[in-house]
């Protein structure tokens, strides 16, 4: 029976969607209430009723149009996480107040064509319309390109590893104008693509050997690259998606060997990496050497005190203090209240990155942002316990907060995917939350 095209039935269904805002819903809507229609029509005529009478009753049980339409209007309404609004404006606050405070003391001799602040200031405008499109955007599409973003990101790699412009050992992707952090925004991209192929992941014999195959392909050329920070990015957000997929303990063991085995090739194939460790573990055996660098951060930490020495930060101090080490600078500037406002904010930025993710039903949606979680998470973290001296020199810029383009940029299209998984989480279809229907 085809009630789609009857006049009446039209203009009951249109009548309720008119009250529904998400257009994206009324498609869902439209078929639910037409098989409902067309069942009660079914029954009514095999019992001697004519099919208008039955549709004019079918219509009457279904109820007012205008009452039906906003209460289902109030069910699919779009949602958004405020708190983690807030939470990533009020770090990205802090961050701009401490590069202002950085550039205005002088302490950057190396910007004297361009401005950081001003620079930073025009990545956030790029960046905050990039997150806004995403939070449109319906993220359901990106699963099914998974397979070929991750192939696009390993070319780009690759590519970059023989033709990128090098920045104190770091590859670069220069367009044009545009010097681009690929390496550093790479983890970023991955993890779109690894949410989209370990949500239907089959962790037999064969789906091992490609998942071990997707892990050491990246983490290759990251060392090859000598971007130690993407390389262990990369790793805890593969380590959180395989976690999420139902990896086997079994095979949990094997990949812990097989890590440790290439961790082990990594520090023992390069001279720098066993004199990073050793100075961290014993900066005062060589502290105008190997050790100087923790010296200084320990002498940083644990003179700032809780509301800091003010705008005195001298500018040989401390090198990068507008990437890596910005975080020592704010506690020497601010204080140590100062740093826990900030470590405040970035625990209970993880926490609602989670507690979301417990809400979404759609198993892309929700490796999509426990990746992202535990990328965002970790480099949170690791910066701030390494700018206090209490992690080896293995350094990754502060997000949202570091001086860089193209990370702030890569973060803030991070949280517009979180938020438009957010906002969808009402409106997932039952067949769309099976990936066997998929």
């Amino acid at each position: 029976m085809m009630l789609e095209k009857h006049a009446g039935v039209a203009a009951y269904l249109d009548a309720v969607c008119a009250h529904i805002r998400c257009r994206e819903v009324h498609e869902q809507i439209r078929m639910e209430f037409l098989s409902h229609i067309e069942a009660v029509v079914e029954e009514e005529v095999a019992g001697g009723q004519s099919e208008q009478a039955a549709i004019e009753k079918a219509l009457r049980q279904m109820g007012d149009a205008a009452v039906v339409g906003r209460q289902l209007h109030k069910a699919h309404r779009p949602r958004t996480e405020w708190g983690l609004v807030a939470l990533v404006s009020l770090i990205l606050g802090i961050g701009l107040l401490t590069l202002h405070s950085i550039q205005a003391q002088g302490l950057l001799e190396n910007f004297t064509a361009v401005l950081p602040f001003q620079r930073t200031l025009v990545w956030l405008f790029i960046g905050l319309a990039a997150a806004v499109g995403l939070y449109f955007y319906d993220y359901r599409k990106l699963r099914k390109r998974s397979a070929f973003l991750y192939g696009a990101v390993v070319m780009v790699l690759t590519t970059l590893h023989f033709t990128g412009t090098g920045y104190y050992g770091k590859m670069y992707l220069i367009l044009g104008p545009f010097q681009i952090d690929f390496s550093g925004i790479s983890p970023y991209l991955l993890t779109v693509a690894l949410a989209g192929l370990f949500c239907q992941w089959k962790w037999d014999a064969v789906g091992f050997g490609k998942a071990l195959g997707l892990l050491t392909l990246p983490l290759a050329l990251y060392f090859f690259n000598r971007d130690e920070g993407s390389f262990l990015l990369y790793l805890v957000a593969f380590l959180v998606l395989m976690a999420l997929s139902g990896a086997r303990r079994s095979q949990w063991v094997s990949f812990i060997a097989g890590i440790g085995a290439f961790a082990g090739f990594v520090i023992f194939s390069d001279p720098r990496y066993p004199q990073v460790f050793f100075s961290f573990l014993n900066p005062a055996a060589d502290p105008q050497g190997a050790g100087w660098l923790h010296v200084r951060l320990q002498e940083t930490i644990a003179t700032a005190g809780w509301w800091g020495h003010g705008f005195t930060f001298s500018a040989l101090w401390l090198p990068e203090i507008h990437t890596d080490f910005i975080f020592p600078y704010m506690l020497y500037t601010f204080g140590w209240a100062f740093g826990a406002l900030l470590l405040t904010a970035v625990m209970l930025l993880i926490y609602r990155m989670v507690s979301a993710a417990r809400m979404i039903k759609d198993p892309f949606g929700r490796h999509l942002i426990l990746g992202f979680t535990g990328l965002i998470g970790f480099a949170l973290l690791w910066n701030i316990l390494c700018g206090s001296g209490l992690t080896p020199g293995i350094y990754i810029s502060l997000p949202f907060i570091s001086y860089g383009g193209s990370q702030l940029l890569i973060n803030l299209a991070a949280t517009g995917l979180v938020l438009s998984v957010f906002r969808r989480k009402d409106l997932i279809r039952v067949d769309e939350m099976n990936p066997k229907k998929n």
